[in-house]
Order: structure tokens, then C-alpha cells, then sequence
């Protein structure tokens, strides 16, 4: 029997949260990230339902988060520089990476599209369906004389949506969104996967377009786990786990509710490592391949680098971008603005 096949018929009576090829990609990933082929890949479907939404919000909100805070306050910053340094007698065509949840986009979508001058059209690209319903009332009531695009697409893989007008394109990611990428902690920060990113959107880019994103470089392994370690993050996580159970071939005993989050910070590799740990034995199987995870066993889900700011300087010399640091207040988290040259 296919793998195909085996796909037409995912658990419970519910409606697919994706289609039967997006369910092909993530059966893949999923028996990848169980094998341990792979860590840190999913980030990408960590948000298909409204409830890993609000657990994001409330895991980003957090008094021990101090990552929400100090990108609010550099967002604003960035956004006036940009306006200033590099304005466009056509306008401007935002382009926002992974927008995510209505609290992400009232406290940062909104805050840095709306400084930008002559701001004619907002894409907000995203996999997740449930952003995607949301983004015509959130983005269209607080820009009201801007071209609002949903798009539900891979931002990383997928070109940009075809008649967005003349002007200079101004791409952000907020979110910290640019740390998740996969690794193993042994290996080392992924240099040639962050350049090879950026070399993918420098080729959809013009000359004297706009790269920006909020990134984390705090370095501090106590405060980088603080953060990450809460009821939220596990809640968070358990929604990836049952949205694999949802959409595929599981057979046997595997419980999302049987799994809690745990995050790593690995100082060698600048980056936080997060898994979802079991906390009893499980043994099933999917597609045909079969499993144990015993209590304290791991899949680790994603990663959240923590790029020093040399590793960016040297990443714009090498991509073909110039860089220009904003910072707010609490210099653990900056926006920079590379501009495509």
C-alpha cells in the first residue's frame, strides 16, 4: 500500500486541516522528526489551529518572555528609519513573512506597516489557514486605504503573489521567526541554511528592496529557557502533536496529552533547542513504521537560534545585502534593515 493511499483516510470524522498533497509533505516531515533524522523542522506546522494560535499568544505574552517586549519597542524604530532612509516615489509593497496570530499582528503587523510611507498593498504569507481567515478584518480595519493579500503559501519556498504594483517591496518577519530553522545542537549554528534563505529571497528582491526582521541574539543559555519553559510552550506543542495525529495514519498508542516541552539552550550552537518530551511509554506506528518513545524520549520540534550580531554582518556581505542596525531599549533583540544591493 502507497503512502498516498494510506493518507485518504487521516483519523476522526473532522475536516483536513490540510490538503492530501500538504498531508504527503507532512507525513514525510513527521516520520523524519520521530526517526530523528531530522530536529527543529516543523515550526512551519506549528500553527494550523486556532487553539496553537492563543497558546503562542499567551506563551509570547508571558511574564517571563522577555522577548514580546523588546520587539514591540525596536518595531516602531525600524520602521521609521526605513521610511526615512529609504522611501519610494511609487510607494511601498509590504510583504509580511508569517503574520500568525491577531495579538502578533495588533502588536507588531500593525505598528510597523502603518510607518511606512506611502505603504499601497499588505501580503501577509502564512501556512496557517486560521491566520489567513483573520488577516482582511485585522489588516484591512487598521489600513484601510491599503491592497490587503492574504496568501497561504511557504514564505521560504513560494514566489511572491504575481500584480503587486510598482514601488519598493519591504519584507519583515517578526516573531523572532529567523531563528527557527533545523539542526542538530552538535552541529554547530546553521550558517549555510540561514544564507541559503537569504539568498532565496535576495533573488526575488530588486535593488533597493527592503529584508527586515526582529532575530534574538541574547547569548544567555538561564534566560533563553526561562522563557521558553511553560505551561503555554507545552499546550503550544501538544497542538502540533495532535494535529499530526488528526491528519495521518497513526496506528496505536500515541498521545499528544502524553508529551510536555522542554527547552535546551546549547551555548556551542547559539540556540535554544525544543522538544517534546515523553513522559510515559508509548509504542505505535505510522505509515507502516514503527515506534517507541520511552518516558524522557524526545522529538524535537524546532529550534530557536540566537544569532550573534557578527554572524548577520558577515550574512549581508555574503548574500549581497547592506546592513543597518535599529535597536530599541533592550539590545537582546534588534531589527536590522538589509537592503538588497
Amino acid at each position: 500500500m502507497s503512502e498516498l493511499t494510506l493518507l485518504k483516510a487521516p483519523q476522526a470524522s473532522q475536516k483536513p486541516l490540510l490538503t492530501l498533497e500538504e498531508r504527503q509533505v507532512f507525513l514525510q516531515e513527521t516520520l523524519d522528526h520521530l526517526s530523528c533524522n531530522v530536529q527543529g523542522g516543523l515550526i512551519h506546522r506549528c500553527y494550523l489551529t486556532p487553539a496553537a494560535l492563543e497558546y503562542g499568544g499567551k506563551f509570547s505574552s508571558a511574564p517571563s518572555n522577555y522577548m514580546k517586549p523588546a520587539e514591540i519597542g525596536v518595531i516602531p524604530i525600524a520602521a521609521r528609519n526605513i521610511s526615512h532612509d529609504f522611501s519610494h516615489a511609487h510607494g511601498t509593497i509590504g510583504i509580511e513573512n508569517g503574520p500568525g496570530m491577531e495579538s502578533a499582528m495588533r502588536t507588531k503587523s500593525i505598528p510597523f506597516f502603518s510607518n511606512l510611507t506611502g505603504l499601497h498593498t499588505w501580503v501577509g504569507r502564512d501556512l496557517s489557514p486560521a491566520s489567513i481567515a483573520i488577516m482582511p478584518h485585522i489588516m484591512g480595519d487598521e489600513l484601510p486605504n491599503v491592497r490587503i493579500i492574504p496568501d497561504l503559501s511557504d514564505f521560504q519556498e513560494a514566489a511572491f503573489p504575481p500584480n503587486l504594483g510598482q514601488g519598493r517591496k519591504v519584507i519583515a518577519e517578526f516573531g523572532m521567526t529567523r531563528g527557527n530553522m533545523p539542526g542538530f545542537p552538535e552541529d554547530g549554528f546553521p550558517y549555510h541554511v540561514i544564507k541559503a534563505d537569504f539568498l532565496r529571497h535576495r533573488s526575488r528582491m530588486k535593488e533597493g528592496d527592503i529584508y527586515t526582521f526582529t532575530f534574538d541574539c541574547n547569548q544567555n543559555g538561564s534566560e533563553v529557557e526561562a522563557a521558553y519553559n511553560s505551561e503555554w510552550t507545552t499546550l503550544w506543542g501538544r497542538e502540533l502533536l495532535k494535529s499530526m495525529k488528526s491528519e495521518l495514519p497513526f496506528e496505536g498508542d500515541f498521545d499528544p496529552n502524553s508529551f510536555d516541552f522542554r527547552c535546551i539552550f546549547y551555548a556551542q550552537s547559539h540556540g535554544g533547542f525544543n522538544y517534546m518530551i515523553a513522559n510515559r511509554k508509548m509504542e505505535f506506528s505510522l505509515a507502516g513504521k514503527s515506534f517507541v518513545k520511552y518516558k524522557g524520549d524526545g522529538i524535537g520540534i524546532t529550534n530557536s537560534y540566537k544569532m550573534p550580531k557578527d554572524i548577520a554582518d558577515q550574512l549581508s556581505h555574503d548574500t549581497g545585502f547592506k546592513i543597518r542596525w535599529n535597536y530599541g531599549e533592550d539590545r537582546r533583540v534588534p531589527m536590522p534593515t538589509f537592503s538588497a544591493i
